[in-house]
């Protein structure tokens, strides 16, 4: 499984080498195609300062992967 994990990982970086992001993004990769997919929900965000105000902590950042199959049509 770590292996798995490190070969998405660097798939990943392979395909993002020059993109540069000014907003929080998280990860859904696909384990039957390989396929990493962005995306950016504002909830998460609501989230994350929820944590803070319980915790009375200062996020710096997160990291959050979900991992899939594409549905048999």
């Amino acid at each position: 499984m770590l292996n798995f994990i490190l070969n998405l990982k660097i798939y990943f970086l392979l395909n993002v080498k020059h993109k540069f992001y000014l907003v929080q993004h998280d990860h859904l990769i696909l384990t039957d195609t390989g396929e990493v997919i962005e995306f950016c929900d504002p909830r998460l965000h609501t989230i994350k300062q929820n944590i803070e105000e319980i915790f009375d902590v200062k996020i710096d950042s997160h990291s959050l992967y979900f991992y899939g199959k594409k549905n048999k049509s």
